[in-house]
């Protein structure tokens, strides 16, 4: 009986450690998908900064 215990808390195991890779996956693959719009972002909002700052200076001088 303890053998079958054991047996069943593994295969529970087994399915909550499928059930992580499957949201890992699923987590890269979103990951994969936003990054690039995200790096395109950060790239246009320092332009952004950078022009207002600018700005900030000119008209601070």
């Amino acid at each position: 009986m303890g053998q079958a215990v054991s047996l069943q808390r593994h295969h529970q195991m087994a399915i909550c450690a499928g059930q992580l890779m499957l949201f890992l996956d699923r987590m890269d693959a979103f990951i994969y998908r936003v990054c690039p719009f995200v790096a395109a972002g950060v790239v246009v909002g320092s332009c952004y900064w950078v022009a207002v700052t600018y700005g900030a200076i000119t008209v601070m001088q």
